[in-house]
């Protein structure tokens, strides 16, 4: 027999591979069946997440192959808290917030909706005069929060 060699293919963590094999170039006769390897499977590291808070994004739990890289659960990103208080949006509370809220009140300029939130200091339904009012205590360090 004048002998082929077909390679040997490793399998990885998502494709099988194969055995040597070997053939007769002249009959075609087969001299070593090449037999199919399973495939690895990927080996799996958790990827910690963390929580939001007022400063910075968070992150959910994910994975990912330590063989291969593969990101097996992708992580999802948790946006930042609302700094309730915060109604302008500035980063601080001060007392543009309590203006904020005023004018918001008095309808000469409206609170824009994702910074509702952030204005409903006593955590009852709806913006009001006492969210103002609130804010003014935590600013007096009256209160400590909301």
């Amino acid at each position: 027999h004048t002998e082929v060699v077909y390679s040997a293919v490793a399998p990885d963590c998502e494709n099988t591979g194969f055995t040597e094999g070997k053939h007769c170039s002249v009959c075609d006769k087969v001299l070593v069946e090449q037999t199919v390897v399973d495939a690895l499977g990927h080996t799996e590291v958790v990827d910690k997440g963390y929580e939001a808070t007022t400063e910075k994004e968070g992150l959910t739990d994910g994975s990912h192959c330590s063989v291969c890289d593969k990101v097996l659960v992708e992580q999802v990103v948790i946006p930042k808290l609302p700094l309730i208080g915060d109604v302008d949006g500035n980063g601080e509370i001060n007392i543009m917030d309590v203006t904020a809220i005023q004018f918001h009140l008095a309808e000469i300029e409206k609170i824009p909706a994702e910074r509702l939130v952030n204005a409903d200091t006593d955590g009852k339904e709806g913006i009001t005069i006492m969210d103002a009012t609130m804010i003014q205590l935590f600013l007096a360090h009256i209160i400590e929060g909301f």
